[in-house]
């Protein structure tokens, strides 16, 4: 008798935790976008008679089920709490594995002004492309020895609340870049346009502390670049003035780009080089994003990182301008967009700057001062062209790794560019990859 009412009472807990469970399901929000995971989650499943045979129907409900389980965010986190807590821990480093992200280009437009989307997830990392070789595996780490406070893996560096990653470039990837440089001043100097180059160090150049540094040097790298330039190759020095500013808010602690800020000690560098005065900071108006988790804590979903939660700082030219983006064959079709998508919120945040990733923009101004630039640039160039407007009565942006376009030297012509500037970082730089598609975009 006993036994019978223990197996009467657990099938009714059973059975209520079932129908609790089932009342929380259906009548809790839904969301559309996971913040930790920085998806978009699951829509409600469309029933059609076609899908219900061939048992998709099933595994998308499944799946919709799986992402708006109640409070999934809130489980997600005590997950991840525990696996952190095992083991030994160390609260101010860790080190982390390599994620191999795809590369995928997320673009803000007017059409989508309102929606959350994931984060930029540009080439963190990699795929071999040609010959190229993945940046984490440029540099031999072989018979390091471990450090007393971690095993040194080649990855990501968590310190004080900050990702870094660890650089890999070397002398001969370094030259490499240079005589791509090199071959963009031989095709465009005879058509009196001078070539600039822009190239940031990463965050892991001032913050990774000298014991856990492996490899190359990215000041050396960058001295190796500008070696082997030819002489009237412009490269402003954007190592030293980061440098002299490290104290200040300059990389993000959870993404791999630098900030508002970063980009314009950058462009400070960049006038000084070109012989133009910089507009000062104080003249802008000055708006920040909040609560920005960016694409290193994308990768590592480490909880450490959210201590170190950023936020997205952005400068507001006064200059008046007209900007669009080209889309349809030959990017001719062209649609009128703000120079700050300031919409842009949660894993997106970043995307603030020229609305992200488009691979053709034109920017117009009325300052009739007979300066007009191409850009050529990867992600890490969109905070460093609002800066460039206030100089230019025409800029052309073009990002390298999408646009298939007329090639630079033709848009040369067609426009009487006075000025091309190539924008990317020291990482990239050391990236065949990225090189070989500059040359492309040169000669297409």
């Amino acid at each position: 008798m006993q036994r019978f009412f223990t197996s009467y009472l657990l099938f009714w807990i059973f059975c209520t935790i079932l129908i609790i469970g089932g009342v929380f399901f259906f009548f809790t929000p839904k969301q559309t976008h996971s913040e930790q995971e920085k998806r978009t989650l699951a829509a409600t499943p469309r029933f059609e008679w076609t899908q219900w045979w061939s048992k998709q129907y099933a595994n998308h409900v499944d799946e919709y089920i799986a992402d708006h389980f109640p409070y999934r965010e809130t489980w997600l986190q005590t997950a991840r709490t525990l696996k952190q807590s095992k083991g030994i821990q160390d609260k101010e480093v860790a080190f982390v594995q390599p994620v191999i992200l795809p590369k995928k280009k997320d673009t803000l437009s007017t059409t989508n002004a309102k929606k959350q989307i994931s984060p930029n997830k540009d080439t963190l990392t990699e795929f071999k492309v040609k010959n190229t070789t993945l940046i984490q595996t440029q540099t031999t780490q072989n018979n390091i020895p471990d450090t007393e406070d971690a095993i040194y893996k080649n990855g990501i560096l968590i310190y004080k609340n900050m990702a870094l990653q660890f650089f890999g470039g070397n002398e001969s990837m370094a030259k490499y870049f240079a005589k791509t440089m090199n071959e963009y001043h031989s095709a465009l100097s005879p058509k009196n346009v001078t070539v600039h180059c822009v190239v940031p160090p990463s965050s892991g150049a001032f913050y990774i502390p000298e014991k856990y540094r492996r490899g190359t040097s990215e000041k050396d790298n960058l001295d190796c670049i500008r070696k082997n330039l030819n002489s009237q190759v412009h490269m402003p020095k954007v190592y030293e003035i980061l440098e002299e500013h490290k104290d200040e808010y300059i990389y993000f602690n959870t993404d791999h780009h630098w900030t508002g800020l970063g980009a314009y000690y950058a462009y400070q560098a960049f006038c000084q080089e070109a012989g133009i005065d910089a507009i000062p900071l104080e003249n802008m108006q000055r708006k920040v994003i909040p609560k920005f988790l960016g694409s290193l804590y994308y990768v590592l979903q480490d909880e450490r990182l959210q201590k170190g939660m950023d936020s997205v700082v952005y400068y507001k030219i006064n200059t008046p301008y007209r900007m669009y983006y080209g889309k349809g064959e030959g990017y001719k079709e062209k649609i009128r967009i703000p120079l700050y998508a300031e919409y842009a919120r949660g894993g997106a945040s970043y995307g603030v700057f020229i609305g992200s990733d488009h691979p053709y923009i034109e920017i117009d101004t009325d300052l009739n001062n007979g300066r007009r630039a191409i850009v050529l640039k990867n992600s890490y160039g969109n905070p460093f062209v609002p800066y460039l407007v206030q100089h230019f009565d025409k800029i052309i942006a073009l990002d390298y790794r999408y646009y298939d376009g007329k090639g630079v030297k033709k848009l040369v012509d067609q426009y009487q560019i006075t000025d091309v500037i190539i924008v990317t970082t020291s990482v990239f730089a050391n990236v065949a990859w990225h090189s070989d598609r500059l040359k492309i975009v040169l000669n297409n």
